[in-house]
């Protein structure tokens, strides 16, 4: 009888791993003007949504057809690349956001599944260890360095800030 449970079980094989890596490659050569951009200045932007995007598009309609209206300091040609590109990326985004929240939660899964087999084992060798089976202290002893289960300093201000924030 098992006692672990396989939510999933699949392989990724090397060849279709390299696969991938060279695909995802192939798309940030595409867009090699992608941009990082930090928390602080995201917060500079404009919301963007779909009415903010019809807004644009309905504006840059508007100045086209009534150029007399087209304030002397704005930029024509940037205006429309930059209408032009936001309706292309996000086609981009409409396909690759499904795809990123699938192997999150297909890597979440695996990994928490990996984890759960191996304190399975762990838990077992030390049971062994504590039998005296040869060979057992040795490895308890090791995985006993990674199985730390304390938190970190690191989480532990993480929550202590979380707290001051929500009390």
């Amino acid at each position: 009888m098992a006692l672990q449970t396989n939510i999933i079980s699949a392989e990724l094989t090397d060849e279709a791993l390299n696969n991938s890596v060279a695909g995802i490659k192939q798309v940030e050569s595409n867009l090699s003007f992608a941009m990082t951009y930090n928390v602080e200045d995201r917060v500079t932007l404009a919301r963007i949504g779909p009415k903010i995007m019809d807004f644009s598009e309905k504006c840059y309609e508007y100045l086209v057809k009534n150029p007399q209206f087209k304030p002397e300091f704005l930029d024509e040609v940037e205006f429309q690349k930059d209408v032009t590109l936001s309706k292309k990326l996000q086609i981009l985004r409409n396909h690759m956001v499904p795809l990123v929240e699938k192997l999150n939660n297909t890597h979440a899964v695996a990994a928490s599944e990996a984890y759960m087999a191996a304190r399975l084992f762990y838990h077992h060798v030390k049971n062994a260890a504590r039998a005296n089976v040869p060979g057992a202290s040795a490895i308890a002893e090791e995985l006993s360095k990674l199985y730390d289960r304390k938190p970190s300093q690191t989480t532990l201000q993480k929550k202590k800030n979380l707290v001051n924030t929500v009390g």
